[in-house]
């Protein structure tokens, strides 16, 4: 849990700067927050793609992939 709220510090502070800097017209807090949890729920899948796309890619290189066919290996 620990590790949780140090990774969530710096995304907070920068939240809050952002916020404070913003003098003239400001958003609303809860817009904030919102674009945030849209941050932090789009990563969920690219996490996913990029797990399954390098599995794909090192099965493509190495093994049966490219490599073999073209006598690299």
């Amino acid at each position: 849990m620990e590790l949780l709220f140090l990774s969530l510090a710096p995304v907070i502070l920068i939240l809050l700067y952002v916020n404070y800097r913003d003098k003239y017209e400001k958003e609303p807090l809860g817009l904030l927050l919102k674009a945030l949890a849209a941050g932090a729920i789009i990563t969920i899948p690219v996490i996913i793609k990029g797990i399954y796309s390098c599995t794909c890619t090192c099965n493509i290189w190495h093994g049966n992939g490219l490599l073999f066919w073209f006598g690299q290996v």
